[in-house]
C-alpha cells in the first residue's frame, strides 16, 4: 500500500505560505511498513528488500507503545518526516520540566533547513492544541543547524546529555516561548 493521508485520519493540519499544506497523522505499519523502513534503517534511501516480518514487528512495537506515537509528516500529499511524541515523566525529559517531548525521527525531504523548521512549528502548534501541554522537550543530535532551528522556533534551555552512547541535546518551548519565537510568523490551522 502507498503512504497517504485523507481527510479522516490527519491529526493536525497547517498552512504554510512557503512549502503549501503540511499534515501529520498517526503511522500505521499496514500502509508505512516501507516507509518507515527505509526511514529509520535505510536513511541513504537505498531500500534494498521490502521489510521482513521481523522488520515489521519491531515498528508495530514502536508504534503501538502507548507511551509514545510516531506521526507520519505530509508536505502537500507527499508523506516528508516522521516524528515521535512521548511523555516527558521519564529521565531526562522529566528533568526539563516538559509535560510533553518529541523527537524528529526522520527529517522532511527535499527543503532543507526551512522545511525542518515549518515542520517543528507544525508539530509544536499540534502539541499545544493539547490544553493540559505548557512546555515540550525537543530531543535532537548535536548539530548546530538543528539549535538554530530550535532557537527560531522558541525552543530554550539546552542541556546536553548522553544518551545510550549518543550525544543528545535538550531543549525546552513553553507556550510564551513559542508566541514570543523570531520564527512565529504562521498561518492558523486548518485543522486539528
Amino acid at each position: 500500500m502507498q503512504p497517504r493521508r485523507t481527510t479522516h485520519d490527519i491529526a493536525f493540519s497547517t498552512f504554510d505560505l512557503r512549502w503549501g499544506i503540511l499534515s501529520t497523522r498517526p503511522a500505521d505499519v499496514r500502509t508505512d511498513a516501507t516507509l518507515l523502513h527505509r526511514w529509520l534503517l535505510c536513511p541513504s534511501g537505498e531500500l534494498r528488500e521490502e521489510p521482513t516480518a521481523d522488520v515489521r514487528h519491531l515498528l508495530a512495537a514502536a508504534v503501538a507503545a502507548a507511551d509514545r506515537r510516531m506521526f507520519v509528516g505530509f508536505r502537500d500529499d507527499v508523506p516528508s518526516f516522521l516524528f515521535e511524541v512521548f511523555e516527558a515523566d521519564r529521565p531526562p525529559h522529566s528533568l526539563t520540566g516538559a509535560d510533553v517531548a518529541m523527537r524528529l525521527l526522520a527529517p522532511p525531504v527535499g527543503g532543507g533547513r526551512d522545511l525542518v523548521a515549518a515542520s517543528l512549528r507544525m508539530m509544536v502548534e499540534m502539541l499545544f492544541q493539547r490544553p493540559e501541554v505548557e512546555c515540550i522537550a525537543l530531543e535532537a543530535e548535536h548539530g548546530e543547524s538543528t539549535s538554530a532551528i530550535a532557537r527560531g522556533t522558541g525552543f530554550r534551555t539546552e542541556r546536553h546529555i548522553t544518551v545510550d552512547g549518543s550525544p543528545l541535546r535538550l531543549t525546552t518551548c513553553t507556550r510564551e516561548d513559542y508566541e514570543q519565537a523570531p520564527d512565529h510568523a504562521r498561518a492558523p490551522a486548518l485543522a486539528s
